[in-house]
């Protein structure tokens, strides 16, 4: 399911009240058709209606996928730190240092990201997400404490941990990303039977 394509027709929607049902309404209400317009008013109502509650819909599937995008990034810094950590070799420069540094700083805060829509804002995803199996199995911790063993394999200038501890990350963080894009594809596809209906 593409979410803007969803949010365009949802667009559409809002513009065909503004456009078309509002100003049959009002011409209800200056030919003095109470019952024209009664009828009109209770189907911009009930539009509205099913409007709001796509528009909820369409908040938490770009929710969803904003998790996913976070995961996947921080999976794609872990990548770029195992390629630089085993580039690198033995001899790491202070620049290299530096570098691998910065990496794992951008691997938590994007990790971090994860966790926050996950726990903190939970209220802000679907309950069929955030109650799946797979993803309320998913360990922050764990990557937590990976993250730490290779932070202290940084500061100790370790490079055999460093890069063991890097590819566990990089596995650990692919596993995460690819279990919330599937949960969070799962539920939108279960879930835009509604969604059709409602903009169609």
């Amino acid at each position: 399911a593409d979410v803007a394509a969803d949010v365009g027709r949802y667009a559409e929607s809002l513009v065909d009240i503004a456009e078309r049902r509002n100003p049959e309404l009002l011409t209800a209400l200056e030919r003095r058709d109470v019952a024209g317009a009664a009828r009109e008013q209770d189907g911009i109502i009930d539009q509205l209606e099913r409007l709001a509650a796509v528009g909820d819909r369409l908040r938490e599937q770009q929710n969803m996928a904003d998790v996913a995008q976070a995961a996947a990034g921080a999976a794609e810094h872990a990548r770029r730190l195992a390629d630089a950590l085993a580039s690198a070799g033995d001899a790491w420069s202070a620049e290299d240092r530096a570098r691998f540094e910065h990496l794992l700083a951008e691997i938590t805060r994007r990790f971090q990201d994860v966790v926050d829509l996950l726990t903190r804002r939970r209220g802000d995803l679907p309950d069929a997400y955030i109650n799946r199996r797979d993803v309320s199995q998913l360990d922050p911790a764990r990557i937590q404490r990976v993250s730490d063993r290779l932070a202290d394999a940084l500061t100790r200038g370790d490079p055999a941990r460093a890069l063991e501890a890097a590819r566990e990350l990089l596995a650990s963080l692919d596993a995460v990303a690819r279990t919330l894009r599937d949960a969070g594809t799962a539920v939108v596809s279960s879930d835009m039977t509604g969604v059709d209906a409602a903009l169609g």
